[in-house]
């Protein structure tokens, strides 16, 4: 009995497979119809919405054309109307601008011309006050100096008394001293002139015997003095230079060329101006193989100039011209910083002469009172 109802449950499911596949066959077929009048439908919207596009897109391009030639017109016609009132927008503009123009460059010309005129007073109106100023300070300055130059005069001539003082008093202390040695002197001066006298007969009986050998000897001396100036060794050399006074300075000008610059040297002292140097050639030659011959000579110079005024030595400068050496020494002037010290050098000048002199006089021997044997004079 299960067997009966097992195979009844596969036959039930048989009909109900077969059931399901003829309704899925039957969907199917209306599916794939539906799709196939779906589809013609679609083809015949597509085709008639082409048309339909195709006469709206011909229409609207023939209107747009219609109105972009409208467009065009009306903008070609509004262009020449703004061009010509921008034009005369623009003349106008060019007008007022060359006015302000004009407007402006006579404004700043004027003002230009005050400013100078103002700045030129501003100038005259310094330099009256600076040309004020300055012969204030020259007027103050020039009796400053008097002052100074009075004060150190005064002091100079009182320094001069005291010394002159001193030494009047020395001059009397040594006046009895002095003129016993005058004749003393005096004495030894007859003795000795005797004898001098006895003496020089002596020499000159020598001396005649003595002149024709000299005469023989100096002309022998002469023959080669002669013969040395003939050489170029012993001649004396000028220097080529030019010492002039230009005013405020003093130039010197040496033409010396390079060769000759080694060892060249400028020196001032005092009143005197020195330039010096030192040449020397060294030569040597082969006369003939074996025998070679060697010259080695040196040779110094010197010249000197002397200053009328005092000078700066130390603010001496050097520079060059070509073949030439220039040398520039700036004098000492009125209001020259070293005057106070040219004061000082005078003053300490004098000093030194009258302390010579004193120093000599203390040389002097004092008078001894001694007697000579034979004579009573005193020594």
């Amino acid at each position: 009995m299960s067997s009966i109802s097992g195979t009844g449950n596969k036959s039930e499911v048989a009909d109900q497979y077969s059931t399901q596949q003829a309704e899925k066959e039957k969907l199917r077929t209306e599916h794939e119809a539906e799709i196939e009048r779906l589809k013609k439908s679609y083809s015949t919207e597509k085709q008639d919405l082409q048309d339909r596009f195709e006469s709206t897109y011909q229409s609207e391009k023939q209107l747009t054309y219609d109105n972009l030639r409208n467009a065009k017109k009306q903008f070609t016609s509004a262009e020449k109307n703004l061009k010509s009132m921008g034009d005369e927008h623009l003349e106008q503009k060019k007008n007022e601008y060359h006015q302000e123009e004009s407007r402006i460059t006579k404004e700043g010309t004027q003002r230009v011309d005050e400013a100078l005129r103002k700045q030129t007073a501003i100038e005259e109106y310094q330099r009256n006050q600076a040309t004020a100023a300055e012969s204030i300070a020259r007027h103050n300055n020039s009796h400053n100096a008097q002052l100074i130059i009075q004060d150190s005069d005064q002091k100079i001539e009182n320094l001069r008394q005291n010394k002159m003082d001193v030494l009047d008093k020395r001059k009397a202390e040594h006046g009895v001293a002095v003129e016993q040695i005058k004749e003393h002197y005096n004495q030894r001066q007859n003795n000795l002139l005797a004898q001098h006298e006895k003496e020089t007969q002596h020499i000159k009986d020598g001396v005649d015997g003595q002149i024709n050998k000299s005469i023989l000897e100096n002309s022998r001396r002469l023959e080669v003095n002669t013969l040395k100036q003939e050489d170029p060794f012993y001649r004396m050399n000028h220097i080529d230079s030019d010492f002039a006074d230009l005013g405020e300075v003093y130039q010197l000008k040496v033409r010396l060329p390079e060769y000759e610059r080694k060892g060249f040297r400028v020196q001032i002292s005092g009143q005197e101006l020195q330039f010096s140097g030192m040449r020397s050639s060294n030569q040597k030659a082969e006369i003939f193989p074996g025998h070679e011959a060697t010259t080695d000579s040196y040779q110094s110079f010197s010249e000197r100039y002397k200053f009328d005024t005092p000078v700066d030595a130390n603010a001496m400068h050097v520079s060059q011209e070509g073949d030439w050496m220039l040398y520039t020494i700036p004098k000492y002037g009125a209001n020259h910083r070293m005057r106070e010290q040219n004061i000082q050098a005078k003053i300490n000048k004098q000093d030194l002469e009258m302390s010579r002199d004193m120093d000599f006089k203390d040389t002097l021997p004092l008078p001894k009172i001694l007697k000579d044997q034979g004579s009573g004079t005193l020594v």
